[in-house]
């Protein structure tokens, strides 16, 4: 539907009777926008004219009108950024998305310019992020599609999209962040990545360049100024009604945390020595603790545990043993099993070699501690 602007559109009269025996007729803009926004668009022209009537005596005199009051409806200029879908990472993990919608509330069609913005402090950083813009027209509305989704770069691709809040559909975008989780982020750990839409002049189209749409600094009652009407955002040094809107999502790393720690203690030298005491002299026996234990609440998956035997000692055959606090028949002990839910000597697995005590491939779950004993003598 074409929208009037300016005085090119028919007026429709209303008379509302006012106390006192005032009249006011008002002109009421013609029409209506079978559409998304119900506010009346930039540059429509509103005119309304008072009258009076009164009586002198018996005698009704004719009605006095005033001259008619015209002005024409400014420019609202109003981006609205709204997370619509955070996301839980694990650490190095590529193509993390979050999912953003830029909605234009304003009364007129708007072009935008996006960025992105990380806080100063947080836990981790992204690697790198890329934006894309949902493809309506191609594959799965409103979910990240690579193949389909149009890259947008910025300060090359300037205008995101010109909004429109009067055509259902193009007042509104969805927004793709795309971003690398660094390999070094812990269970736990979160990252924010802000979205910023900025108002643009519209008339435009995505990859075209787009001028920054300014203030007015007065009203001119007959002209189409600009105003802001946009709130805060999250973005640093935002403010409102500044042309801008912002909105945050968050990476929340959920990954299992897996802590090795190792002991010995000598517990039979061979000798007669002070009681109680025992010595790390050649031939004593050594007893090494392994504790494997997952600290998060993310299961961890094929966990190898594997430990050289040093050159100066010599393991004591079937000494190996596993306790994961559960003592069912999967706890193999003394075992140079071949298995893959033993532990063992040198047993027929490709990360273990000859020389080395360790597991299988274990699966750690939630607050799993896995506790490995084995013995060697002092050489």
């Amino acid at each position: 539907m074409k929208r009037s602007t300016r005085g090119d559109h028919p007026l429709k009269k209303v008379i509302v009777q006012l106390a006192g025996g005032v009249l006011l007729t008002l002109g009421m803009v013609g029409g209506a926008f079978a559409a998304i926004s119900t506010e009346t668009a930039s540059g429509e022209v509103v005119s309304n004219t008072a009258s009076v009537v009164y009586t002198v005596g018996t005698v009704v005199q004719d009605a006095v009108p005033s001259d008619p009051d015209v002005f024409w409806v400014d420019t609202k200029v109003d981006l609205l950024v709204t997370n619509t879908a955070d996301a839980t990472v694990i650490p190095g993990s590529e193509d993390q998305v979050l999912i953003f919608t830029v909605l234009n509330e304003g009364n007129a069609t708007q072009g935008v310019a996006l960025s992105v913005e990380e806080p100063a402090t947080e836990d981790f950083n992204v690697t790198s992020y890329l934006i894309y813009i949902d493809n309506p027209d191609a594959g799965t509305v409103g979910s990240f599609d690579v193949a389909n989704d149009i890259l947008y770069t910025p300060g090359t691709s300037v205008n995101a999209a010109d909004l429109d809040p009067y055509t259902l559909g193009d007042e509104v975008i969805t927004v793709f962040v795309v971003s690398e989780i660094p390999s070094t982020a812990v269970d736990a750990d979160t990252a924010d990545v802000i979205l910023i839409a900025q108002a643009l002049d519209a008339g435009t189209t995505v990859g075209a360049s787009g001028t920054a749409t300014t203030e007015s600094a007065t009203n001119t009652v007959l002209g189409v100024d600009v105003i802001f009407a946009d709130g805060i955002g999250t973005r640093s040094g935002g403010a409102v009604e500044d042309g801008y809107h912002s909105d945050t999502g968050t990476y929340t790393v959920a990954t299992a945390t897996v802590t090795v720690t190792k002991s010995s203690v000598v517990t039979d030298d061979g000798l007669t020595g002070p009681t109680g005491v025992e010595f790390a002299v050649p031939g004593a026996i050594v007893t090494y603790t392994i504790t494997i234990a997952n600290t998060s609440t993310t299961t961890a998956l094929e966990v190898v545990i594997s430990d050289a035997i040093p050159a100066d000692v010599t393991y004591v055959a079937n000494s190996v043993d596993i306790d994961d606090g559960t003592n069912t028949d999967t706890d193999v002990a003394d075992g140079a099993t071949g298995t893959t839910t033993g532990v063992g000597v040198a047993f027929a697995d490709p990360n273990l070699t000859v020389g080395e005590v360790g597991t299988g491939v274990l699966d750690l779950t939630a607050s799993q501690t896995v506790i490995i004993t084995f013995d060697v003598t002092i050489n």
